[in-house]
């Protein structure tokens, strides 16, 4: 089960997109709003990098957060990515998922 979190108000949109496209995929989800990860009791609770490769293609990456490394390499070899990822700019993040870094 995918667990979405909210951190205000001002994430509604946002979350409100995320739920939609979780239901179109069939994918059950239930949303728990929280202000302090270290107040967390309930969820799977993950981590998102957005990365982009060398040719410009974005993915999206989530992984549990419970996980404390991820080899980008293995991750990069999986996916058959371009080359080497980087980390998606603020820029980058505002266009594609309406959303600033630390949002993600």
């Amino acid at each position: 089960m995918a667990t979405a979190a909210s951190e205000g108000e001002g994430d509604v949109a946002l979350l409100s997109t995320v739920t939609l496209a979780l239901q179109k995929l069939g994918i059950p989800h239930r949303t728990i709003s929280y202000l302090d990860q270290n107040n967390r009791t309930e969820g799977v609770f993950c981590k998102n990098l957005l990365l982009k490769d060398r040719k410009g293609q974005f993915y999206l990456v989530v992984f549990a957060e419970s996980r404390k490394e991820l080899d980008l390499k293995l991750v990069r070899r999986e996916l058959k990515a371009h080359r080497n990822f980087s980390f998606a700019s603020p820029e980058d993040l505002s266009q594609l998922l309406g959303c600033r870094s630390g949002f993600v």
